[in-house]
C-alpha cells in the first residue's frame, strides 16, 4: 500500500520528499507516535525494495511527524495545551484587566514552543585529534 502511495522514486532525496509530504499531512490528524510507529517497519521494507539507506528514510519521518503535529490543535497535545492557555488570557482580557503582557507571553511562548519541535538539531561532527610529529 506504501508502495501505492509514495510511488517509484529515483533516487534518496525524491523519495525523503514524497515521504515528508505524505507523514506530515497525516500527523496534522494523528498522534505522532503512533504514526511513526506504525509507519517505520513500512517505511524499512519500501526503502529495501528500492534500495535506499533506511536509516536516510527514518529520521526524516520522524522530523516530518513533528512538523506536522504543529499544523492543528489535535496533532500535538501541546498544541491543545496552548490553545487552552489562550483561551484563559483573551477571557482575562474581556474583563478588562489587558495590558498587553498576557497576549504577547502567550505568543512568545507559543513561537518558543513551535521553534524547540520543529528545528532539527545540528549535525553531530565528530572530534578529531591532531597528533603532531616529533
Amino acid at each position: 500500500m506504501l508502495r501505492a502511495i509514495l510511488g517509484d522514486p529515483s533516487n534518496t532525496p525524491a523519495a525523503q520528499v514524497r515521504l515528508m509530504l505524505l507523514v506530515m499531512l497525516t500527523s496534522a490528524f494523528v498522534d505522532d507516535a503512533a504514526l511513526v510507529a506504525l509507519l517505520v517497519p513500512l517505511v524499512t521494507r519500501w526503502a529495501a525494495q528500492h534500495g535506499f539507506p533506511p536509516g536516510q528514510l527514518l529520521l526524516p519521518l520522524s522530523y516530518a511527524a513533528l512538523l506536522g503535529g504543529n499544523l492543528t490543535l489535535v496533532g500535538n497535545p501541546v498544541n491543545l495545551l496552548l490553545a487552552g492557555m489562550m483561551i484563559w488570557w483573551l477571557c482575562v482580557m474581556c474583563r478588562g484587566v489587558y495590558n498587553g503582557r498576557e497576549y504577547n507571553g502567550c505568543v512568545a511562548c507559543t513561537r518558543y514552543l513551535t521553534l524547540i519541535y520543529t528545528t532539527p538539531p545540528p549535525p553531530h561532527i565528530p572530534h578529531t585529534t591532531t597528533r603532531s610529529c616529533q
